[in-house]
């Protein structure tokens, strides 16, 4: 049979090497610190630990949690975000952590919960509602002396 001229040998007739038998172990040692070295350099590990959200700038966030009706300070309540929890003093006053764009939480015992948005470093007031009573519920002796005194709902008649 004719055999095929050096010439037009084609790359599917020479055989195969693979990446071990090219390059000796000392090269692939080599070449695997220089690819290493290299990524360390360009990708610090600074880098490779923070939060890749757009708005990740941590700020201190300082404000007033208020009585939605009389606007009196409200003590003890709440307030804490992804980082931080932290309570309002006497006179309703909070400050903690947290990053932009992450919602803080502020919940109080006997009024409803409510989220508010960080969006600057700027002071926040928040008025926190008294919670409704459930339909059924019992009335308190607040309420019903208030009922009593004709303070009720309007359109209403006993």
């Amino acid at each position: 049979m004719w055999e095929k001229e050096p010439f037009e040998r084609t790359l599917s007739d020479r055989p195969s090497r693979g990446f071990r038998e090219k390059f000796p172990p000392f090269a692939r040692t080599v070449s695997l610190l220089f690819l290493l070295t290299l990524s360390v350099w360009f990708f610090p590990s600074r880098y490779l630990f923070t939060s890749l959200a757009p708005n990740a700038h941590i700020v201190t966030v300082s404000g007033l949690v208020r009585r939605a009706p009389e606007g009196t300070p409200l003590p003890h309540a709440v307030v804490y975000s992804d980082r931080e929890l932290a309570v309002t003093d006497e006179s309703g006053v909070f400050e903690l952590k947290a990053r932009e764009g992450t919602k803080l939480r502020f919940e109080a015992e006997g009024f409803e919960p409510t989220s508010v948005t960080v969006k600057r470093k700027e002071p926040i007031v928040v008025l926190l509602f008294p919670e409704k009573p459930a339909p059924g519920a019992p009335k308190t002796s607040a309420e019903s002396s208030s009922d009593a005194a004709g303070g009720g709902a309007p359109g209403t008649s006993r």
